[in-house]
């Protein structure tokens, strides 16, 4: 299995598109978006940036 170095992506922006995804949830839910809700998007994006920390670097 390849890293996200493999492709190429900047770690850093992972957390960058699933925090627009966030968004946008939040924007269609409207006032369905939660408290619970927010606490659960706020966890995984916590958690996604700490699995691509985690990963191995691509080495050259």
């Amino acid at each position: 299995m390849q890293s996200h170095d493999a492709y190429g992506t900047p770690r850093e922006l992972f957390r960058t598109f699933f925090g627009v995804i966030a968004e946008t949830v939040r924007e269609v839910l409207g006032a369905d978006w939660s408290p619970e809700t927010d606490d659960a998007w706020r966890k995984l994006l916590d958690e996604i940036e700490s699995l691509v920390a985690r990963s191995p670097a691509k080495i050259a």
